[in-house]
């Protein structure tokens, strides 16, 4: 209706649930992978055949609530505002999972963290600005997603590449907003099953070489890089794994850098520093110094 479609990529289950949605949801379009590509290729997929100019992204394992499609997209009369994000509740729907994000770069790492690292329940009821949009439930601008490439790939099987994303449109003078009149619940891990640590290391990493730019940022990365090892001794045989893996896509990582200070036009300490205007943001950084 009014030209809205649902579409839904299939990415190569094992189920019924192809023939289910073809059966009962006919008005649906349906796009199936011939092989399981995980989260950023399929969702990439999907956002490049939507026909409308606002895609909202929800995973297989959130459901979201009846009026949450109207505050998320209300923010795109803004033409600089690149995705909107909801408030997002545990699969319980009472446990507050997630809301609006920041940031800050310490001991050669970018930290990130949110309101539930902070207090059990959400502390911010209107909308703010966030250091990214989490990808498991998102409404993007599709020319902007389409021009910074999608969720870059560099990062499978997972993890970072919604970090990825929405710092790279930051640092272009986009937007990226937390809307908590907006609600969905989440499964968490649902899809992508048991956390891995190294593979988030292996990630934090990438995400480090490809966007930190300011060199009073990325010299101390290095320098500070090998007491890593030691900081956590229950971490260090995930952090050796995730370190080789990271080292094996160096290459490609350093090359999406120099493509993308073309585009850059803030700066990392301009973009931070952005989130610590606000008084939401003020104190969580004390408190939540080593949340990553």
């Amino acid at each position: 209706n009014n030209g809205n479609e649902v579409l839904v990529i299939d990415d190569a289950s094992s189920d019924d649930s192809v023939d289910y949605i073809k059966l009962n949801f006919p008005q649906v379009t349906l796009l199936s992978n011939e092989k399981n590509l995980g989260f950023g290729k399929s969702s990439n997929r999907g956002i490049k055949a939507a026909n409308n100019g606002l895609v909202i992204l929800i995973n297989s394992d959130v459901i979201v609530t009846e009026n949450f499609i109207n505050p998320l997209i209300e923010h795109f009369k803004n033409k600089d505002t690149f995705a909107v994000s909801p408030k997002i509740y545990a699969w319980d729907k009472q446990t507050f999972v997630a809301g609006a994000y920041t940031g800050a770069f310490k001991q050669g790492y970018i930290h990130i963290w949110n309101e539930k690292d902070v207090d059990t329940s959400s502390v911010i009821n209107h909308s703010v600005p966030t250091i990214f949009a989490i990808g498991c439930a998102v409404c993007f601008r599709k020319s902007d997603f389409l021009a910074l490439g999608g969720f870059d790939k560099i990062y499978e099987p997972y993890s970072w590449e919604d970090i990825d994303l929405s710092y790279r449109a930051l640092k272009m003078g986009l937007r990226v907003i937390y809307e908590p009149g907006s609600m969905v619940f989440h499964k968490i891990h649902g899809t992508i099953g048991p956390f891995n640590r190294s593979v988030e290391i292996k990630n934090e990493l990438l995400f480090t070489w490809k966007n930190i730019t300011d060199l009073n940022k990325i010299i101390p990365h290095f320098w500070l890089l090998p007491l890593r090892y030691f900081i956590k001794k229950t971490e260090r045989g995930s952090f050796v794994k995730g370190y080789i893996f990271a080292l094996s896509k160096l290459f490609q990582a350093v090359g999406e850098r120099f493509l993308e200070r073309r585009n850059i036009l803030s700066t990392d300490k301009q973009v931070l520093n952005k989130f610590l205007e606000f008084p939401e943001y003020r104190g969580k950084r004390k408190q939540n110094s080593n949340k990553t």
